[in-house]
């Protein structure tokens, strides 16, 4: 591994994240100081946090359930237990997390929870899809949100955006009911603040998927770190961009999934990863090179399988 590049990755990803922390906080603390004094600012930030503290927890159980997600046995997957259980150990993470499975054809893992209690859900796509060295690829990228505790910081700046949310519509209603006033005495608010105030949701909202752009590449380059090469990472990311598109779509429809803006992804578009993560090409540390045949064991049936769409609260799964 390239050391010195390594480095400058980390050095890079954690300035960006603490810029867009700081600057979600910034703009909370003065939205709630323009409303109301610094009291109400106080009261904003401190109730982020007090989110911040207890969201892994409820988050967890809540979104196990909503996947309709099962858990899987060491009895079932041995060989990705295995894994999991090095990388732990590698990244000093004491409590193993649980693996858990979703019925659904869509290529798809994440991590929820925290470093005491963590599961990392992985779809059925994703399983039959993906070998066994694409498989440690997306576990070390997983638990490299787990290390550096990525869930309760998005959910401290998905706190801090529905506080701007909740200070803009507070706002908003003192201006309705001022307009009386204003019309009356012929003095209005100065047009800076009011601007900031109407755009400070659509404000929070990219600063939140900034910083989630940015959590993602430091979770690459750590998992380059763990996994000892950026190759298994790499393998996983071209698969899952080739196979989340059918051959039909790409003969037929080759413009129907042009990637939205850059500005509005949760993740960095596919190619900007893997450049990044060339970028950290060097000698290879202690791969998981062993060869792997079928790592699945029982599973629910086909049937019960669910292809990929968007579902009702907004998820596609």
């Amino acid at each position: 591994m390239d050391q010195q590049t390594l480095r400058q990755h980390r050095l890079n990803n954690r300035l960006q994240s603490l810029l867009l922390v700081v600057a979600l906080a910034a703009l909370v603390g003065y939205l709630g100081w323009m409303l109301g004094g610094l009291l109400l600012s106080t009261v904003g930030v401190l109730l982020a946090c007090m989110v911040y503290l207890v969201n892994p927890q409820a988050s967890l159980r809540l979104t196990l359930r909503l996947y309709r997600t099962s858990r899987l046995s060491q009895q079932q997957v041995p060989e990705l237990y295995q894994v999991l259980s090095e990388l732990c150990r590698r990244a000093g993470i004491e409590q193993l997390p649980q693996l858990y499975y979703m019925p659904s054809y869509s290529l798809n893992a994440f991590a929820v929870g925290s470093q005491k209690d963590a599961a990392i859900i992985l779809s059925e796509g994703l399983l039959r899809k993906l070998n066994f060295e694409q498989m440690v690829g997306v576990l070390g990228h997983e638990l490299a949100h787990i290390h550096h505790n990525d869930l309760q910081l998005m959910g401290f700046a998905d706190t801090i955006s529905r506080v701007a949310g909740g200070f803009t519509l507070m706002g908003v209603i003192l201006l309705i009911l001022h307009i009386p006033l204003m019309i009356l005495f012929g003095e209005f608010p100065p047009l800076i603040p009011v601007l900031l105030l109407l755009l400070a949701p659509y404000l929070s909202i990219l600063l939140q998927l900034a910083l989630s752009r940015t959590r993602e590449f430091e979770a690459d380059r750590f998992c380059s770190e763990l996994v000892g090469s950026p190759q298994p990472l790499i393998h996983a990311l071209k698969t899952m961009e080739t196979e989340s598109i059918s051959i039909i779509e790409q003969i037929l429809m080759p413009g129907r999934r042009q990637p939205e803006p850059s500005l509005i992804r949760t993740h960095p578009a596919t190619e900007e990863r893997i450049r990044r993560l060339e970028e950290l090409q060097g000698e290879s540390g202690n791969l998981f090179i062993q060869p792997m045949t079928d790592y699945l064991k029982p599973f629910p049936r086909k049937e019960s399988l669910q292809r990929p769409r968007w579902r009702i609260w907004g998820h596609w799964y």
